[in-house]
């Protein structure tokens, strides 16, 4: 007999499922595989699950009346190593007042078993795509931790789900704020020349800064603070007068 053999596929991620055929001529009575990773089959046509990444030379050996014969085939398997997953998620709404109820999307791509979620506030899950319950004032991190058989990755979104202190309370007046949305120098407008306090505090009503301006025009750097909603208040004469919700973006 004259030995030969094919497979498909013969590269892939583990775990590669390989089918293999004989191609083999001859009268045959026996036909044995060398599978290349110390594992051996028996049969015309056979197939075989590696399960490590690497490079697999595989040999059968054919047997007749006439006798046998041979066919090796060097590193005729490349099995690649499973890449880790690419973890990624979405929310919606990320921003509004408690109880606030929010979806996650779960956008991770590749081999995952098992989804962690944390959500900032001490709730968890291991469901693809939780809906979480916000019940209290907050800036709140989330983080998605996915395992796969090509390990573990995290990703942390740093005060993605944001619940202000009274977001429905804003007062304006005569008082011009600009830009807002800011990254650098917040604007601030006042209508006429007199002393006033100027207070700025993040959602959960912590003080961050606080001036006093006399002119018609003041001036707050915001590029120092992180991204998020930040109240500013104008108080004149001890009574406030505005308060502004300001977004730096």
């Amino acid at each position: 007999p004259v030995a030969d053999f094919e497979a498909n596929p013969i590269t892939g991620n583990a775990p590669l499922l390989v089918s293999f055929t004989s191609l083999s001529t001859g009268i045959i009575d026996s036909w044995v595989w060398d599978l290349g990773n110390g594992s051996g089959a028996s049969g015309e046509n056979i197939a075989y699950t590696y399960e490590a990444p690497g490079y697999y030379t595989i040999t059968l050996t054919v047997t007749g009346p006439g006798g046998s014969d041979m066919m090796t085939k060097t590193d005729y398997i490349e099995v690649f190593p499973v890449s880790p997953p690419v973890v990624d998620f979405s929310a919606t709404p990320t921003f509004g007042e408690a109880p606030l109820q929010v979806t996650f999307t779960n956008l991770t791509t590749g081999q995952v078993d098992q989804y962690d979620w944390s959500f900032g506030d001490g709730g968890a899950s291991q469901d693809e795509h939780p809906v979480h319950e916000y019940v209290a004032v907050g800036n709140y991190t989330v983080v998605l931790t996915a395992t796969g058989p090509g390990g573990t990755v995290t990703e942390t979104k740093v005060d993605y789900i944001l619940i202000p202190v009274g977001i429905d309370n804003e007062i304006t007046g005569a008082y011009i704020v600009y830009p807002n949305p800011v990254t650098n120098t917040l604007q601030i407008q006042f209508p006429d020349k007199q002393k006033r306090l100027l207070i700025l505090t993040n959602v959960t009503g912590n003080q961050l800064f606080e001036t006093t301006s006399e002119d018609i025009e003041s001036h707050l750097d915001m590029s120092k603070y992180k991204s998020g909603i930040y109240w500013l208040t104008i108080r004149e004469k001890g009574e406030t007068v505005a308060r502004v919700k300001v977004i730096r973006k």
